[in-house]
């Protein structure tokens, strides 16, 4: 960010834009430094977070995964998906030649793959889905997408996951 007057100036904006949860000024830093700064020839920090957002907004992978063909992957607790599926799944939706990336997490003593995060990508303008970047990178996924199973679950109201126990995950909510 160039100055103090333009950061001030925006983190009053991005205070207005959302909940006061989500003024932290670092994590905003963080967020265009690691995210947005790519689009800084096209767009300036304000439209970059505005448009982020309408895209968060906008993109429910929940329901995307929920009407999967041929079998909706949903969160269930005895639901166990490929991982091949969930990024077909979403694909579907955002365009089957896309590179996206699922990660997983394991907990402590559970020799189960969670579903984690999804990572899709937007281009410059923020409007239009691209391909992820090419990656070896397992994301902590097994490494047989086609045959590795992932357990899909939800957690209402959660905001840190527990690098412990899945169980507790489950109870927070």
């Amino acid at each position: 960010m160039p100055n103090t007057e333009y950061r001030s100036a925006e983190h009053k904006f991005l205070k207005n834009l959302v909940s006061d949860r989500w003024t932290n000024e670092s994590f905003w830093d963080h967020e265009w430094t690691d995210h947005g700064n790519c689009s800084s020839d096209v767009l300036l920090p304000p439209q970059y977070f505005t448009a982020a957002i309408t895209q968060s907004r906008n993109t429910d992978i929940t329901r995307w995964l929920r009407n999967a063909t041929p079998r909706p992957i949903q969160p269930l607790d005895s639901g166990l998906f490929r991982q091949s599926a969930i990024e077909n799944a979403i694909k579907a939706v955002i365009g089957a030649n896309l590179n996206i990336y699922v990660s997983c997490r394991q907990f402590r003593g559970d020799v189960r793959y969670y579903l984690y995060e999804i990572h899709i990508y937007l281009d410059r303008t923020a409007t239009n889905y691209v391909s992820c970047p090419a990656s070896n990178s397992l994301r902590g996924c097994p490494a047989n997408k086609d045959d590795a199973l992932i357990k899909y679950i939800t957690i209402s109201g959660a905001s840190t996951v527990d690098e412990e126990s899945p169980n507790e995950l489950i109870q927070s909510s």
